[in-house]
């Protein structure tokens, strides 16, 4: 898959995790890193993933599940700045990113199996199909979730 198929995708509303998935890479991570190398970045005014260098059928032309190094013609278009402040989560407004982000730092070991948890119907299937379509465990999904439920209301976590 080149790197134009991967825009392509990634404007028709494919979601980045399963972009990745597609093109045999096993990491969100990678994905966006590649992209970037590539001087591609996420427009929000316009909701549209665009190539922002000067050369797009040297750039866009290489395929994805290959090393993709920042090419000389596209280096002025991508700082190492701008590079970092995409990346960084707590910067990025993308929920998605985020819900991903904060889903990565949680600690498996500590979550606890409990039998007292109550869901309806509707709501454990709304985050069935949000954890399939994340590509998250739904245990991960409810602690993220709660976390951040309960940081919104300025609970205290114990």
């Amino acid at each position: 898959m080149t790197l134009q198929e991967v825009l392509n995708q990634l404007n028709d509303g494919i979601l980045i995790t399963e972009v990745a998935k597609r093109a045999g890479i096993d990491k969100e991570q990678k994905l966006s890193t590649k992209l970037q190398n590539a001087a591609i970045v996420y427009n929000e005014q316009n909701n549209q993933w665009n190539y922002i260098g000067n050369s797009p059928s040297i750039s866009l032309s290489r395929e994805v599940n290959k090393p993709i190094k920042l090419l000389k013609v596209d280096r002025p278009f991508v700082s190492r700045e701008e590079k970092h402040q995409r990346t960084n989560p707590k910067e990025h407004n993308d929920k998605n990113y985020e819900l991903y982000a904060n889903s990565i730092s949680v600690d498996y070991s500590l979550l606890k199996e409990k039998k007292t948890f109550f869901l309806t119907e509707e709501m454990y299937k709304t985050l069935k199909v949000i954890s399939k379509e994340r590509s998250l465990k739904i245990n991960v999904l409810i602690d993220v979730l709660l976390s951040k439920g309960l940081e919104y209301y300025n609970f205290d976590q114990k």
